[in-house]
């Protein structure tokens, strides 16, 4: 299996970032992909698939009151501040499991 991508995962290069937790659990046989798969879609529809994908999150957060809140991609020093403490701070599966204990 190749996994090309994920939204909002993080990839830093740690044993702990998402690819890496998602390829053990995958391996392990704790994941089953086609359970999530909903769509396929050609190539040339890839943006149609990143806004469905949008969209299904943007529902589920409005059921719970919630938003979807996004930083700007920018080259900047002060956009690569956020995401660092974005992920140190709530974007990966360590993280968030121990939130959830």
């Amino acid at each position: 299996m190749t996994v090309t991508g994920t939204w909002t995962s993080s990839f830093t290069g740690e044993k702990t970032d998402d690819w890496h937790c998602v390829r053990r659990l995958l391996a392990e046989g704790k994941i089953k992909p086609e359970k999530f798969i909903t769509q396929r879609l050609p190539m040339d529809d890839l943006e149609k698939g990143f806004q469905i994908m949008r969209d299904e999150v943007v529902s589920v957060l409005a059921e719970y009151g919630s938003m979807l809140v996004g930083f700007p991609y920018a080259n900047s020093d002060k956009y690569k501040d956020i995401d660092k403490r974005t992920y140190s701070e709530s974007g990966i599966p360590d993280s968030r499991r121990r939130r959830l204990r």
